[in-house]
């Protein structure tokens, strides 16, 4: 018996490291979407646990420059920068604004979710294993299963702003495991889920989950047929989204106003822009 062949074979490190994150990667698949639907919190306190878990098993396993290379490569691009520099302007913004403390403690939490939404991007493998996308699919199903209960018997303790986000989150995660699952000829599982899906977007009563639905349909039949066209275009649209979002909020607030959700976000942040435009610059 070769014993340091049986070392080269097996490296416990590696081992560890895919286990952990198989871990990570359930938290955000399946944990994550079932949570959300019960809490608001669950976004920002068990997404950073996933992709935290994530970045250390990539660790583990990466050469450190590599990651490093990635990381670099990923700041140094166009959209890359641009983040940079809404962080700058968002940073540079406190020296003026009325709140300081709130909006300091606000920006932290939000670059510190970036990052690790950096961190856990770079981390993924360019080839994933079978066993863990299959993950997302029971994710999926499971939080489709949560949130079709929980729309059909609502009740006053329901938080409708969590209920909201989570129906966006399973929606836009259904396409990657309906196609995932088809591709591995699982007929009636990704026929299930897309059925589940669709009656979360009729059952639902909101402005938010049934664009959802169809933005995930599209990118998705684009990145199969066109991945590097369809970033381009994904890339485009969410500049041009961001750059009139003030002027979509007052249309909105007009057009559909609500009394909770996403229309009475854009309402209130309409308000907000018509009493002091000049806040668009400065922060």
């Amino acid at each position: 018996m070769n014993l340091d062949s049986n070392k080269n074979t097996i490296d416990p490190a590696e081992q560890a490291a895919l286990l952990l994150f198989r871990i990570g990667f359930g938290i955000l698949c399946i944990a994550l979407p079932v949570i959300a639907a019960f809490s608001r919190r669950a976004l920002v306190i068990i997404a950073p646990i996933g992709a935290v878990v994530l970045i250390f098993s990539a660790l583990m396993i990466k050469d450190n420059r590599n990651a490093v290379r990635r990381t670099l490569n990923v700041l140094t691009s166009p959209v890359g920068l641009a983040a940079l520099f809404i962080i700058f302007w968002s940073a540079l913004s406190l020296l003026w604004t009325p709140f300081p403390g709130s909006g300091a403690e606000r920006l932290f939490r939000i670059v510190g979710t970036a990052g690790l939404a950096v961190g856990a991007i770079i981390a993924l493998p360019k080839r994933m294993r079978a066993t863990n996308l299959y993950l997302l699919a029971v994710g999926v199903g499971l939080s489709a299963i949560t949130l079709l209960g929980l729309l059909l018997f609502r009740s006053a303790e329901i938080d409708a702003t969590a209920l909201e986000r989570a129906a966006i989150l399973t929606t836009l995660l259904a396409w990657p495991a309906v196609n995932w699952l088809a591709i591995k000829q699982r007929s009636l599982s990704s026929m299930a889920i897309a059925a589940a899906v669709g009656a979360i977007a009729i059952v639902f009563q909101g402005l938010s989950v049934l664009p959802a639905l169809m933005i995930g349909a599209i990118l998705l039949g684009g990145a199969i047929n066109n991945s590097r066209a369809t970033a381009v275009a994904l890339m485009s649209a969410v500049t041009v989204l961001i750059m009139a979002a003030p002027l979509i909020a007052i249309i909105l607030s007009f057009v559909a106003p609500q009394e909770s959700g996403l229309g009475r976000t854009m309402q209130t942040w309409a308000d907000l822009i018509m009493a002091d435009p000049g806040r668009l610059l400065t922060g």
